[in-house]
């Protein structure tokens, strides 16, 4: 995919999907950019949706992780 902002143009690649309901990732990379990536994260829990998008250099599961988190925080409050 490609992004244009103020006059320049970026270029994105994303991984697979990984995961399967109720949470699902995936990684984006913008590409001339040593290392600089996103990670999209989607989970749920009762009635809250929760869209995390973490970015930073040599992300791995940092979307993931947020997202565990506040899920846990959900749960642990409609109990």
């Amino acid at each position: 995919m490609t992004v244009t902002n103020q006059g320049k143009t970026y270029r994105w690649t994303f991984a697979d999907v990984v995961g399967s309901p109720p949470k699902m990732t995936v990684i984006d990379t913008q590409e001339g950019a040593d290392g600089w990536e996103c990670q999209r994260a989607m989970s749920v829990a009762n009635n809250v949706i929760v869209d995390i998008n973490a970015c930073g250099y040599q992300i791995t599961d940092q979307g993931g992780q947020i997202a565990d988190q506040i899920i846990a925080k959900v749960n642990k409050e409609t109990k």
